[in-house]
């Protein structure tokens, strides 16, 4: 057979298997929610003390312990003392330390090492303390555990560092400098086990000091960083300003980033709505409702209004004033909330303006009763509860679907006669132009494939 004509009929069969490759399925975009501003509600300060250290197997093992004197306060004088959460880190893995009160002072606890490691815990009672001092990994060899680091940590109610200074650099004065109150000793104990710095006295005193394993805190490397934190989690966030206009408090607003590919994602949507996945799941009667306003005039490409309000986005469009929405009646249990965005209130194709901040208001009418303490009311079946901490919350978008209807007819080939020098006459009409498919789905082209193949066979079987 001329092989024109055999090429001529796989490229009409693979053209109209191209044509028939069709995308039914529409495709969804996310777009995250986010805080468009913070409460500052504390201020997290750790300390981290490192203690180089290059034990020797005999030293760092299960009849060794460390000695710890630390401080119960970091807090600058004439400031409320701030209570301290003590841990050790080793090897990357961290284990709880003993801590006490906060005041002016120093406290001594133990470490030990041992092939079982835990944190300290206490096994009696308030009264009547039993100490579990910590267990840190032992040493198998020199060098096996490189650097022990002690951490603190201090959480301050107001929004600055409370904190003394680390002493770093020297012209500080801070806590560091010639300071020998804060230690670490290495001890080895004796031949009637751990006496714990022979505090005991109703015991031989035998445990030694490990010549030269003294460090104070003057010799250690020391670090401090601060975490601002920030209001919890809750969606609900609607709340009226102070001047009684009845308008929420832009500060509060939930908003998405304005990017162009989230623009351009909205612009040619086919429908849109909010999802919170909720953190634990709700359970009685409410009414969730959803509003929304467009970007306030300034402030184009962020959540933050003008002066913490609203102000007239065009001079001849109005005040950009909180708009309802939709809205979501809880009655029972669920683990989310699904509210209805119509894509006008993500952006106005009048004006040009897109949404500028979400709110979410919260209306209970099945209150949680607690006739005996401790126990809660039940509605169908399980506690009520109102969640308000979510672990998502995000716009989800449907993009239109992709459906190409046109079909393409192909002529079928014409078989050739016997005679050798014969014309070719095949006739293959032209593709017809189809709209690029952005996400061509392969299943229906590997389905049929083999058809070309085998159309290709049997014109080449009747030839011969």
């Amino acid at each position: 057979m001329n092989m024109k004509k055999l090429m001529a009929v796989v490229l009409a069969v693979v053209i109209a298997i191209s044509a028939m490759a069709v995308n039914v399925f529409a495709e969804t975009y996310r777009i995250d929610l986010a805080r468009s501003s913070t409460y500052k509600n504390g201020l997290e300060v750790t300390w981290t003390f490192d203690i180089n250290n290059y034990s020797l197997f005999g030293y760092a093992d299960q009849d060794s312990y460390l000695e710890l004197r630390l401080p119960s306060n970091l807090t600058k004088a004439n400031l409320t003392a701030t209570p301290i959460t003590w841990s050790i880190e080793v090897n990357g893995a961290s284990y709880g330390l003993k801590s006490v009160a906060a005041d002016a002072g120093y406290f001594t606890q133990y470490v030990n090492f041992g092939a079982f490691t835990h944190s300290y815990y206490n096994s009696g009672t308030a009264e009547n303390p039993v100490d579990n001092w910590a267990t840190i990994p032992q040493s198998q060899m020199v060098g096996d555990i490189s650097t022990i680091r002690l951490v603190a940590k201090m959480t301050y109610a107001s929004n600055w560092d409370d904190s003394l200074d680390t002493g770093e650099p020297s012209w500080e004065n801070g806590f560091k400098d010639n300071n020998y109150d804060m230690y670490v000793q290495l001890w080895t104990a004796g031949d009637n086990g751990k006496n714990y710095g022979n505090t005991d006295q109703n015991a031989p005193m035998d445990d030694v000091k490990v010549t030269g394993s003294y460090t104070p805190v003057a010799f250690m490397t020391v670090n401090k960083s601060s975490n601002q934190k920030t209001e919890g989690y809750s969606f609900v966030n609607s709340e009226m300003k102070d001047n009684g206009t009845g308008v929420e408090a832009w500060n509060n607003a939930w908003v998405w980033d304005h990017s162009l590919v989230n623009r351009a994602m909205i612009m040619g949507a086919e429908s849109a709505k909010v999802v919170i996945k909720l953190a634990n799941p709700t359970n009685g009667v409410a009414l969730y409702s959803m509003k929304t306003a467009d970007q306030p005039k300034g402030s184009y490409d962020t959540g933050v209004g003008v002066d913490n309000g609203y102000e007239q986005p065009w001079w001849n469009y109005g005040n950009a004033n909180t708009e309802f929405v939709s809205s979501v009646l809880v009655d029972g249990q669920v683990s989310e909330l699904v509210f209805d965005m119509p894509l006008e209130k993500l952006y106005n194709a009048t004006y040009g303006i897109y949404n500028g901040g979400i709110w979410f208001t919260e209306r209970i009418t099945l209150q949680n009763y607690e006739p005996v303490l401790g126990q809660k009311d039940h509605y169908k079946g399980n506690p009520i509860n109102y969640e308000h901490k979510f672990s998502e919350m995000y716009i989800e978008l449907t993009m239109p679907e992709t459906d190409d209807e046109d079909e393409i007819e192909v002529d079928d080939p014409i078989q050739a006669g016997d005679v050798e020098d014969e014309e070719d006459n095949i006739e293959v009409t032209d593709p017809v132009d189809e709209p690029e498919d952005t996400n061509p789905p392969t299943g229906i082209v590997l389905a049929v494939l083999p058809m070309a193949i085998a159309a290709a066979a049997v014109v080449a079987s009747k030839r011969r």
